[in-house]
Formats: C-alpha cells, sequence, structure tokens
C-alpha cells in the first residue's frame, strides 16, 4: 500500500478499496499511539481544521439533499391530488352540460377544472426543475468534490503514517548499532518525508477548494431554489387573478338563485315537511360571508360594501402611524411580533378590533403592508403597469405630469387608497433624521406590495429595482401628482358629511376618505408602445378600459 507505487488513474472500486486499506493502516497506527506501543506522529494543524470543515459540509448536503427529496415529492404529491379534483371537475361538469337550467354551474365547472389542471401543470414543472436543477447538481457535488477531498485526506493519513513507521524503523536500527541497517532506514525515511511534503500541499489545496465549490455551488443551486419558487407563485397568482372575473358572475349567480329559491318556498303549502326542508336547504344555501372580512378581499367590494373609497381599517392604520409613528426608526421596514400581528389581523376581519391596541409601530407598519400584498389584485392594476413603468422613457420635467393622467385609469378605490398612501409616506420622509427612512428605503418596503408585473421577466433583480425608482419618485413628487385628487377627497367628505350626518361617529376610523365615487368614468389613456398585457388581468369593477388596439388612441388634449 505504498502511496509511491499507487497507479496514476483508478476506477472507482479499485479507489474504494485503497481508501480501505489506507484507512486500516492509519487505524493501526493509531491504535498503536493509543496503547503506547508507538510514539504519537505530527499532523499538519491546517489540515485537520479544513478536514472538519469538508466534514461539516458533507454532513450538511446529505441532509439537505434528503429533505428536497422529501419535498419534492410532496410537490408531486399535491400535483397528483389537484390533477385529480381537476378530473372530477370535468366529469361534473360533463354530467350537467345538456341541462339548459344548469349551464352556468356546469360551465364555471369545467372552467374550475380547467384552472386546476394549469395550476397543477406547473406544480409538476417546480418538481421536475428542484430535482433536475436543485437535487441533482447537489448530489454530483457530493460524488465528485467532496469525495476527492476525502481520497486526499486518506492519501495524506497514509503517508503520513508511512513516515512515523519509517521512523520507528530507524530508531529500532541505531538500537541494533548496524550501519547498513541505519543507511537503509535513514534512506527510506528521508524518501517519505520527501512525499508527505508533497502530498501535504495537494490536500491541503484540495480541502480548501472543495469547501470553496462547496459554498459557491450550494448558494448557487438555493438561489435557484427561491427564483423557481417565485416564478410558480407568480404565475399560479397570474391564474387567480385571470380566475377572480369569473368568481364575481359566479357570486351574483349564486345571489340571484337564493333570491330564486326563497321566493319558490314562500309560495310552497306550508306544511311541517315543507317548512323542515325549506330550513334544511335554506341551512345548506348559505354561504359563510364574513361582512366584516378586509384581508385579501377586493378592494372594489370593501368599497362597495363600506360605501367608500378609502376602507375605514386603512385609514384607521395610516392616522395611528400619523400620529404615532413617523419618528419610529425603521417604520415600515423592520417586522413586528408575528404573534401580534396575526392576532391583530385575527380581530380585524372578526370586525372586534380595538384601535387603543396599536401600540407596536412595526406590528401596526406590518398590518398595513399585508394588506396591500394580499390583495388579490395589485393596487396598481396589472392592466395599468407597463404605462406606469414607462415613466422611466419620459424626460424628467414630464414625468409627474405624464403619471398624474395615467394614475387617473385606475378605479376610483385604488385611486384613492394610492394618493392616501403615498401622502403618508411623504409625510414620514419630512421625519428622515428620526426614522432613518427615505424614499428610496420606503418604496424599496413598500413597492412590491403595490407594483406587480404580470408577466415573468428573466431579470427579476432588475426589474425590481425600476419598480422600486418608480414608487421613489411618486413618494417624491406627491404634491404634483396627487394634489388633483386631494382636493377632490376634501369635496367629496364634506358631500359625504352632509349626506350622512353622524351615521359613522363611533367608527375607528374617520369618515374623510368616503369619496371619490368607487367607479370611474372612461377616459383616453395616453399611447404608449404596444406591450402583450392579460386581457384577463383586469379589475373586477370593470373599471379600466381594455388594452389599447393595435393603433393607439389619440393622446389627450391640454386642459
Amino acid at each position: 500500500n505504498d502511496a509511491a507505487e499507487l497507479p496514476h488513474e483508478l476506477n472507482k472500486s479499485e479507489t474504494n478499496l485503497y481508501c480501505v486499506n489506507m484507512s486500516f493502516s492509519v487505524f493501526t497506527r493509531k491504535v498503536k499511539e493509543k496503547v503506547g506501543l508507538a510514539e504519537r506522529s505530527e499532523e499538519n494543524a491546517a489540515i485537520v481544521d479544513d478536514a472538519k470543515k469538508v466534514n461539516v459540509v458533507n454532513t450538511n448536503l446529505k441532509k439537505m439533499i434528503k429533505s428536497l427529496e422529501k419535498s419534492t415529492g410532496a410537490v408531486n404529491g399535491t400535483a397528483e391530488s389537484g390533477t385529480a379534483l381537476s378530473d372530477v371537475l370535468v366529469d361534473f361538469h360533463v354530467a350537467f352540460k345538456d341541462d339548459a337550467d344548469r349551464y352556468l354551474m356546469s360551465g364555471s365547472l369545467e372552467r374550475v377544472g380547467e384552472f386546476q389542471r394549469k395550476l397543477e401543470d406547473i406544480r409538476k414543472k417546480l418538481a421536475e426543475k428542484l430535482s433536475g436543477e436543485v437535487t441533482d447538481p447537489l448530489k454530483t457535488l457530493l460524488d465528485t468534490d467532496i469525495r476527492d477531498a476525502f481520497t486526499q485526506k486518506s492519501t495524506y493519513d497514509s503517508v503520513r503514517v508511512d513516515v512515523a513507521n519509517a521512523n520507528d524503523k530507524l530508531v529500532a536500527a541505531r538500537k541494533s548499532k548496524k550501519d547498513a541497517a541505519i543507511q537503509q532506514a535513514e534512506q527510506q525515511l528521508d524518501a517519505k518525508k520527501r512525499q508527505l511534503e508533497q502530498v501535504d500541499r495537494e490536500t491541503l489545496f484540495k480541502l480548501r477548494d472543495s469547501v470553496d465549490v462547496a459554498e459557491f455551488q450550494t448558494l448557487e443551486r438555493v438561489c435557484t431554489y427561491i427564483e423557481e419558487h417565485r416564478l410558480f407563485f407568480q404565475k399560479a397568482s397570474q391564474f387567480l387573478n385571470e380566475m377572480m372575473n369569473d368568481v364575481f358572475d359566479y357570486r351574483r349567480y349564486v345571489e340571484e338563485k337564493r333570491a330564486q329559491f326563497k321566493e319558490k318556498a314562500k309560495q310552497r303549502p306550508a306544511s311541517a315537511v315543507v317548512a323542515q326542508r325549506q330550513s334544511y336547504f335554506e341551512k345548506r344555501l348559505s354561504v359563510a360571508i364574513n361582512p366584516t372580512k378586509f384581508y385579501g378581499v377586493h378592494l372594489g367590494e370593501i368599497a362597495q360594501r363600506e360605501g367608500r373609497s378609502v376602507p375605514k381599517v386603512f385609514e384607521t392604520l395610516c392616522q395611528v402611524i400619523e400620529a404615532n409613528f413617523l419618528d419610529e426608526e425603521g417604520i415600515f421596514r423592520l417586522a413586528g411580533s408575528k404573534t401580534l400581528v396575526n392576532q391583530y389581523k385575527a380581530q380585524i376581519d372578526q370586525g372586534n378590533f380595538d384601535v387603543s391596541a396599536l401600540k407596536d409601530p412595526h406590528a401596526t407598519g406590518d398590518l398595513l403592508k399585508i394588506w396591500l400584498r394580499e390583495m388579490p389584485e395589485p393596487l396598481l392594476t396589472h392592466n395599468l403597469y407597463q404605462r406606469i413603468m414607462d415613466v422611466r422613457t419620459k424626460e424628467t420635467s414630464e414625468r409627474a405630469d405624464y403619471l398624474r393622467s395615467v394614475l387617473q385609469f385606475l378605479p376610483g378605490p385604488n385611486r384613492a387608497v394610492l394618493g392616501r398612501l403615498m401622502g403618508l409616506l411623504h409625510k414620514a420622509t419630512q421625519h428622515t433624521k428620526q426614522n432613518k427612512m427615505s424614499p428610496v428605503t420606503f418604496s424599496t418596503c413598500i413597492a412590491p406590495n403595490i407594483l406587480m408585473a404580470p408577466d415573468i421577466t428573466s431579470d427579476i433583480f432588475e426589474q425590481t429595482a425600476q419598480q422600486n425608482a418608480v414608487v421613489s419618485f411618486m413618494i417624491q413628487n406627491y404634491q404634483e401628482i396627487f394634489a388633483s385628487d386631494e382636493e377632490s377627497n376634501d369635496q367629496s367628505e364634506e358631500a359625504t358629511a352632509d349626506g350622512q350626518g353622524n351615521d359613522h361617529e363611533g367608527d375607528h376610523s374617520s369618515s374623510s376618505s368616503s369619496a371619490p365615487p368607487v367607479s370611474s368614468p372612461p377616459r383616453v389613456l395616453p399611447p404608449v408602445a404596444p406591450r402583450p398585457v392579460s386581457p384577463r388581468a383586469v379589475s373586477p369593477r370593470g373599471d379600466v378600459p381594455p388594452p389599447p388596439s393595435r393603433s393607439p388612441p389619440p393622446a389627450p388634449q391640454d386642459e
């Protein structure tokens, strides 16, 4: 097992056998040192330290691969279950497709079945990507660089033990006082020491190189893991937004059918059996709708429910931040207690939230950001996304006017909430010394929650930077962009106060944002470069005109 006689090329099985033999020789030496039959051999401290690092990398990579395989299996399992559900929905649709009285139910089942199948298709692609571009490369890393590092360490240990054994032979030869034996032992020891010097350097380089390679390859795989999940959720979100228009139609249909059912029930004979059946079916048909639910609900629904453009809870959160937390360092940037935030969210959705409980500035900021993030459609809608982003192509002096004209095409509630939000952030930037937040840092925290691209791009980081820049511009130029909306809000506030009197006394927010009206009249959009936009990515309120045709609409006339 002399390392000097080792062939340059070995197949995998021969390498394994050689490593086992080397490990056995090292083990034998360690046993002799332990029981005092041999002197303790010296070992390079740097190699010992680097070998420990390689071992840590090896252990954690194996755990990581095992967890990834389990996670990927779960994704595949979910995809299979979802595909089965899609098949059931389509079969259900087929059963009623010829029934004229159930045509909408049949169509809705088919539509939801298609949605479910598309969702599971991209879920399967996610599983394939995780396996092929994350797990498999990590396995290759283990089988190549990490394995080679262990092999090199075994070679080093074997040569090191050979040096110790050669030294023992020299000691024995000197005791025998035979010159020929001493000379031969000295030559063997010198040869082993020269070999150890060479192997020492090679081992040190190999161990350190393997740790370096493991570092950047693992980080690269982790980035791929995050990017693939982002693409999955972005595509899934796009499918959901496309479905929401149909969901509103289905909701209206359900209400109509429920009203028809109740009317028919009233006309039936009032027998005990009929009364019992009526009670049963009314309970079965009643939809558990929470009239105070705030999070995850379309802004148009909330506006219609409350009769105001800026929701009461949102206005309350803004007022609390303005009154108490504008000087708080890291407001909107630092996260609040997750437990506290979840507790407040549940109370708000149940309609029994106590405003006086808002003592944590960062939890308050989180409540506002989470509401914006959980909107079924972004505040700055998908339909206007490209026109808003085109502000970067305008001359600096024209950008505020351009944005003001484009934002007029937002649905009324979206425009009102955006103006209120930008006003709050603009006011917060006047406290930069205290809160350590600038328009740029505010936009970094807020932009991902209100401005989202409808299409997936390859350069996500550049896209995010551009979105942040646009929101930062809105904050810095709040007066120029939102001044007219602020005046209309003031006028609507007076009208609302005259019409409603004290109807909202006792509410936990003011009625200052009960206007502008929920819906907006059609306007002519400023021309932009044609860009494909999903025709279904339109606000469910129907306030935004469809994307322009191939010939762009005329430019707006001067006021």
